[in-house]
């Protein structure tokens, strides 16, 4: 069984007993909640894809995908 954001959000303000407090804003939180979880994929490469592009003779820059948090691995043909 999993949490959702906003669970997760309402126990962290349970848990310093802050269920009605407006001093940390839900953005703020969901901010923090997404820092975390960022960390916690780069270190542990716990979400992979594989990516395949075109390269080009004496091209020294390719675009790679807006959501790629770390390169691994690029491989020449």
């Amino acid at each position: 069984m999993g949490f959702l954001a906003s669970d997760l959000i309402a126990n962290s303000r349970d848990s310093y007993n802050g269920t009605d407090d407006t001093f940390f804003t839900d953005t703020y939180l969901y901010q923090w909640l997404t820092d975390g979880c960022n960390s916690i994929a780069r270190r542990s490469f716990c979400i992979e894809a594989t990516s395949t592009d075109v390269t080009v003779a004496s091209q020294a820059d390719y675009d790679y995908p807006d959501d790629c948090i770390a390169i691994k691995r690029i491989t020449v043909d």
